[in-house]
């Protein structure tokens, strides 16, 4: 399965594995919080 980012999500994931030193990917899932009672979390 694909997923669309915007830019300011693809420089986001970018920063994310540069900071984390190795990886090939990330982990996206979803987390029940908030007001709306679901929130997308990234590891």
């Amino acid at each position: 399965m694909a997923i669309s980012l915007t830019p300011a999500a693809a420089a986001h994931v970018a920063r994310f594995l540069a900071n984390w030193g190795k990886g090939l990917g990330v982990y996206l899932g979803v987390h029940a919080c908030g007001c709306s009672g679901m929130a997308y979390v990234l590891w």
